[in-house]
């Protein structure tokens, strides 16, 4: 299964630059290399013109429905992103990715939990969590 691979830090709370490494991240995954951020968004080594949250997002959910093939996105250190444009993105994606097996599996290693409904995605069975008394 493809990986892509995200590493977060406090400088990437710019939304242009978030975006723009979110796009360089999922660009490795085959099925997506040129499925989504054509048309001069976030073209490799350019400053992207990044277009609202919802417009952005439902490109990337559109080209994510369309790849028949399963694949994960690792965010590592989120608990660095604190900017809320970045953060209702996130979840934004996470609401309304395609379901079944197919498509984006999010995977998040964080030091604290997203400002996100947990108990929501607890409940619906959305959610599989790993805390540190796991890993003990």
């Amino acid at each position: 299964m493809p990986v892509a691979w995200l590493s977060l830090d406090k400088a990437d709370n710019d939304p242009s630059r978030f975006w723009s490494y979110f796009a360089a991240a999922l660009r490795t995954i085959p099925g997506l290399k040129n499925a989504w951020g054509g048309e001069g968004i976030f073209e490799p080594g350019q400053t992207p013109s990044i277009p609202d949250n919802e417009t952005l997002l439902a490109e990337l959910i559109i080209a994510i429905a369309a790849i028949s093939e399963r694949f994960v996105l690792i965010l590592d250190d989120l608990q660095a992103i604190t900017e809320v444009v970045i953060l209702d993105g996130l979840f934004f994606l996470l609401e309304n990715l395609p379901p079944g097996p197919k498509g984006m599996h999010l995977v998040i290693a964080s030091r604290n939990d997203p400002p996100w409904p947990l108990a929501r995605l607890r409940a619906s069975n959305e959610i599989t969590e790993i805390r540190a008394r796991d890993l003990c």
